[in-house]
C-alpha cells in the first residue's frame, strides 16, 4: 500500500502520489459516492438520444484505457445502463470521460432540454475526473493489439511473412500465401446460357471473398514500411512502436486483412464503418477477429486521410483507404486475379463495383497489356491482340436503402466520374469494348442471379453484393447479341460469413 495525498481542486482533487491498484479502486469509489446513479441515468439518456450502441461505447472505452481496471465487458456495461445496477470504480470514470467526449463531438445533435441537461451532468463529473488525473491519458489509438516490439522480435515477424521470390511467374504463384496456386480460384460454367458463361468464384479464397487478394498485397506493403523502421533502429535500441492501420470498410476487406495481421502478430486494424448500413453482425465479426471498430455516418461528407485517422483515434498511424484511381494498378492489388480471368480470353467481363479497386485494376491492366511490347509471363501462351476490345461492365447500387450494402456509398473513395472518364479514354483507344460502363442494378435483379448461383446445381457461396455482376449480365444479355461461342466471365466477389 502507498499513502496518498490529494489536493482539492475545483470539481475534484489532484493526486499527489503514486498508488496501488487497491488504492486506485478505493479513490474512484469515493469520488462517485452519491453521484453515480444520476450519472448513469444521464448517460442512458445520451445513449438513447444519440443512437449510441453498447459496442461503440465499449470500443471507445477500450481505445482510451486498454485491458485494465478501467474496463468492463459489454454485458456489464449493458446492465449498468439498462438497470442502473453497478459498482462504482475506475471503469465508471472511464465511461464518464468517453461519454463526455462524445457529447462534445456531437453537441449539435443535443436538440432537446433532456439531452442538454444530461450532457451537463456528465460534463461536470468528467471535468472532475480530468482534473484529478484519475483516468490514464493514453495517446490516441492505444488499445489491446498495439505493439512495441524489440528490433529482434520485429525482424522475426517480418521474416515469417512469405515474400514472393519470382515476380509474375505462373510456375511460382504468390497467392494464397500458404498454398499458392495459379489459378487460385475456380471458374464455374453456367449451363443453359446463350453463350459460354463462367462465374469466377472468389468465395473459395481463405476468408471467402476477393478482398483476400487485396489484403495480401496490403500486408506486403505494410511489411515494407516496417522494414524501413527496422533498418533505422539499432538492434540493441529500445522497442519500436508499430504504427497501426486504419481504413473505411464495409467489412470484407478489413476482415481479410485483420486475419493476416493477427496471424503474424502485428497490431490490429482500426476500421471505420457506416453507422447506418453496416449490420451489427458484421461489426461483431470484425471485433471477434480483434479489429477496433468505429461507426460514423459516411453520408455526411467525403472523408480524407486525416479524417479517417482522427475518427479511428489513429493520428500517428496510416490510413490505407484507396482514393487514387491508379493505386490498384500500381500496388498490384488484383493483377493475379485479372490474369486468371484473362486466361479464358473473355469477350465480356461483368463484376460488382463497390470501392472500384477491382474494376480499375482490370481496365488499367488491359491498358498496360496494350501499351507494352513485352508479354506478361502469366499470359505468354495467349495472343495479346485477343485482349483488345474486351467489354468490362461494372454493376453498382444507387439506392441508399439497397441490400447490396457493399456497393453503395454516397462518397465513394474513388469517384465514379474518374472511373467513367478512364473508361471513355480506353474505349476511344480501342482498348475496351464499346459496351464497357458502370451501370446500376436493383436488389431484385441481383436476387435473380443469387438464386441461380445458390441453387442445387451450383451451390456457390455468395451474397447480394457479390452477385451484382452476374445480375447485370442477366439484365443485359438480350441487348448484347451474344453468340454461343462468346466467352463471358461474371465475377462472384464472395461474401463475409457472419453466422
Amino acid at each position: 500500500m502507498v499513502n496518498l495525498s490529494f489536493t482539492k481542486v475545483p470539481g475534484g482533487f489532484q493526486l499527489m502520489a503514486s498508488y496501488s491498484r487497491d488504492d486506485l479502486r478505493a479513490e474512484h469509489r469515493r469520488y462517485w459516492r452519491g453521484t453515480s446513479a444520476a450519472f448513469l441515468k444521464a448517460t442512458s439518456t445520451i445513449k438513447n438520444g444519440l443512437g449510441l450502441s453498447i459496442a461503440d461505447l465499449h470500443d471507445k472505452m477500450f481505445c482510451r484505457a486498454g485491458a485494465t481496471d478501467f474496463m468492463v465487458d459489454p454485458k456489464t456495461l449493458t446492465r449498468w445502463l439498462e438497470t442502473g445496477n453497478h459498482r462504482a470504480g475506475p471503469s465508471l470514470s472511464n465511461l464518464c470521460v468517453v461519454i463526455a467526449d462524445i457529447c462534445n463531438e456531437r453537441e449539435s445533435e443535443l436538440t432537446n432540454a433532456d439531452l442538454v441537461d444530461a450532457s451537463k451532468v456528465i460534463s461536470a463529473r468528467a471535468d472532475g475526473i480530468r482534473a484529478s488525473d484519475l483516468v490514464p491519458s493514453s495517446e490516441p489509438g492505444t488499445r489491446l493489439g498495439d505493439a512495441e516490439l524489440s528490433p529482434s522480435d520485429l525482424k522475426r515477424i517480418l521474416e515469417a511473412i512469405p515474400v514472393p521470390q519470382e515476380a509474375d511467374d505462373p510456375k511460382h504463384p504468390e497467392f494464397p500465401p500458404h498454398s499458392p496456386r495459379f489459378p487460385a480460384t475456380p471458374m464455374i460454367r453456367i449451363e443453359d446460357a446463350s453463350c459460354a458463361l463462367y462465374v469466377k468464384d472468389e468465395s473459395q479464397n481463405p476468408t471467402g471473398n476477393h478482398k483476400d487478394r487485396w489484403a495480401w498485397e496490403q500486408l506486403l506493403l505494410y511489411r515494407e514500411r516496417l522494414e524501413v523502421l527496422l533498418e533505422g533502429a539499432d538492434r540493441r535500441s529500445k522497442p519500436i512502436r508499430i504504427p497501426r492501420l486504419s481504413m473505411i470498410s464495409s467489412g470484407t476487406g478489413a476482415y481479410a486483412l485483420q486475419v493476416l495481421l493477427r496471424l503474424y502478430g502485428l497490431p490490429s486494424i482500426k476500421v471505420l464503418v457506416d453507422l447506418k448500413r453496416t449490420p451489427e453482425a458484421v461489426k461483431e465479426r470484425l471485433r471477434l477477429a480483434g479489429a477496433s471498430v468505429y461507426s460514423h455516418d459516411l453520408d455526411e461528407e467525403f472523408l480524407g486521410d486525416t479524417d479517417v485517422r482522427r475518427l479511428t483515434f489513429n493520428e500517428g498511424g496510416t490510413d490505407i483507404t484507396t482514393r487514387d484511381l491508379m493505386k490498384p494498378h500500381t500496388a498490384r492489388f488484383y493483377d493475379w486475379l485479372v490474369c486468371e480471368i484473362l486466361t479464358l480470353t473473355p469477350k465480356y467481363i461483368f463484376l460488382p463495383v463497390g470501392t472500384g479497386e477491382l474494376f480499375v485494376n482490370i481496365i488499367t491492366f488491359l491498358e498496360s497489356l496494350a501499351n507494352s511490347t513485352n508479354k506478361d509471363d502469366r499470359l505468354v501462351k495467349i495472343n495479346h491482340a485477343n485482349f483488345l476490345g474486351i467489354h468490362v461492365l461494372g454493376a453498382t447500387a444507387k439506392e441508399p436503402r439497397t441490400a447490396m450494402n457493399k456497393l453503395y456509398a454516397k462518397f465513394p473513395p474513388i469517384a465514379p466520374k474518374e472511373i467513367t472518364a478512364k473508361i471513355d479514354e480506353l474505349k476511344k483507344k480501342g482498348i475496351l469494348g464499346r459496351h464497357s460502363s458502370l451501370s446500376a442494378i436493383t436488389d431484385e435483379e441481383a436476387s435473380v442471379a443469387m438464386e441461380l448461383a445458390q441453387g442445387a446445381q451450383y451451390r456457390i457461396n455468395t451474397e447480394l453484393s457479390g452477385m451484382a455482376g452476374l445480375g447485370l449480365f442477366l439484365k443485359r444479355k438480350k441487348d448484347l447479341g451474344l453468340r454461343p461461342r462468346d466467352v463471358v466471365v461474371a465475377v462472384n466477389t464472395g461474401w463475409l460469413r457472419t453466422t
